[in-house]
């Protein structure tokens, strides 16, 4: 009996450096809602959390100081303990942590709450101050990409944490400490970023000129 080969599993798909930094650069931190969506969108890029475990934060979550993020029942139902550079994220963090008080959500349970009040037919009157969903997180990166120039349809919240991941080993090839950021059971998951990172290497390197080529000769006239 003939076996059937098994499909590779196709590799992650991160948002290069340039279109993240075009994003990025929409996103304006002078309003409440970009100061808020812009802590939310470097805690996929720069700590590789999933869209649900940013969604879920609360509050007592986050040691800005430290640089530690406790995950609560993540992926498998597991804590677990994420970091973050501080340079880049906690001046964000502490800036958003007053503008939610400013605007009176200080109490709210979920630190990134909605913030303004909102009433439709089938959900009736929402106060601020709620739990921000995946769904409203997908449509709005989908239109950030639009305003940068980055086609929307490549662009997803989870391709974010494949940008952190892949961007980390290729920094200090410590797969492990990948895996345990990313929050992977088993490191054959984790592995995958790193045939992201080989092969951009060997593509760099063998597409490099030939220093040793015959130049072709400039006629005298």
């Amino acid at each position: 009996m003939l076996r059937k080969k098994s499909r590779a599993k196709p590799l992650p798909k991160p948002v290069p450096r340039e279109e993240v930094a075009a994003m990025r650069a929409v996103i304006k931190t002078t309003t409440s809602t970009g100061l808020r969506n812009r802590c939310m969108f470097d805690m996929w890029y720069r700590a590789g959390l999933r869209i649900s475990e940013v969604c879920n934060l609360e509050p007592r979550d986050v040691d800005i100081a430290e640089g530690t993020i406790h995950v609560v029942r993540g992926k498998g139902d597991k804590d677990r303990t994420v970091y973050f550079d501080t340079a880049v994220l906690s001046p964000l963090l502490e800036a958003w942590k007053r503008e939610r008080k400013r605007l009176g959500l200080a109490g709210s349970p979920w630190l990134f709450c909605t913030i303004k009040r909102s009433e439709t037919k089938l959900g009736g009157v929402k106060l601020p101050g709620r739990r921000v969903s995946e769904r409203q997180l997908q449509g709005w990166i989908k239109r950030i990409a639009k305003q940068a120039g980055v086609d929307p349809r490549k662009v997803t919240p989870h391709k974010f944490r494949h940008s952190w991941a892949t961007e980390t080993y290729e920094e200090t090839k410590d797969i492990v400490v990948v895996k345990e950021q990313l929050g992977h059971e088993n490191l054959e998951t984790t592995m995958i970023y790193t045939k992201l990172v080989d092969g951009a290497r060997k593509s760099a390197i063998q597409r490099r000129r030939d220093p040793f080529a015959a130049k072709p000769r400039v006629q005298k006239q």
